[in-house]
């Protein structure tokens, strides 16, 4: 039962993992623009690194004015793979404006590329508490309390999200397979079998054969 519960996490690993850079880069198209319900579509994670003279930039004291300048720099840290940067640009930006719900959303996916789930999980908090009616807060709290261990905690942001956003394939994939892990093996292939549903609606075939294969191997336990 482990064995396939780890091939069925490792299916998603990737996928989840894109869908976080998806994300940024959704968010970097306009630093006035929310995490919005419909945002989180695959991507790739890689990214190229970061050049010489940006870590000549990054160096030199900071001549930065604005929120929105950390934060696009926050961004291009990210991206570089400059977790630690990127982190200090979303703090800097955050402190100079204390709403901002883009800065905690990116911040807390550094900290989750990181692996620093409990940052995560208050950065995500914070963007629930400003956008409360946006289902991306949720399903990205979701996903680090699943990495967290915190697999029924996780199952209730998934379900918050898909209830403001029904049409979105990623919280019902982090769901079912946070169920199968709790023992619930019906419902966590029921909603892996809705996520490739939802993945084959949208026209993502790599997603819709993922979610299949991950399905599969649940319903095989």
């Amino acid at each position: 039962m482990s064995s396939i519960l780890m091939f069925s996490r490792l299916l998603l690993v990737g996928l989840v993992g894109s869908f976080l850079y998806a994300c940024e880069a959704k968010v970097s198209t306009s630093v006035t623009s929310s995490p919005s319900k419909t945002e989180a579509t695959p991507n790739k994670t890689e990214t190229a690194k970061e050049s010489p003279s940006a870590k000549t930039e990054s160096s030199t004291k900071d001549s930065l004015d604005s929120p929105d300048a950390y934060y696009k720099r926050g961004l291009e840290k990210g991206k570089s793979g400059d977790g630690k940067g990127a982190v200090a640009d979303f703090s800097e930006a955050i402190r100079l404006k204390p709403d901002y719900a883009e800065a905690y959303w990116n911040r807390g996916t550094a900290h989750s590329q990181m692996k620093d789930y409990t940052a995560a999980i208050a950065d995500f908090s914070e963007v629930i508490r400003l956008k409360p009616e946006e289902s991306s807060g949720y399903w990205k709290r979701g996903n680090a309390k699943e990495s967290a261990n915190d697999k029924q905690g996780a199952i209730t942001d998934f379900t918050e999200a898909i209830r403001l956003a029904p049409e979105q394939p990623e919280p019902y994939s982090g769901r079912g397979i946070a169920k199968a892990e709790l023992g619930d093996k019906q419902g966590g292939k029921a909603d892996l079998e809705k996520a490739a549903e939802l993945y084959q609606k949208k026209g993502d075939t790599e997603a819709y054969s993922k979610m299949k294969q991950a399905a599969e191997a649940i319903g095989q336990m």
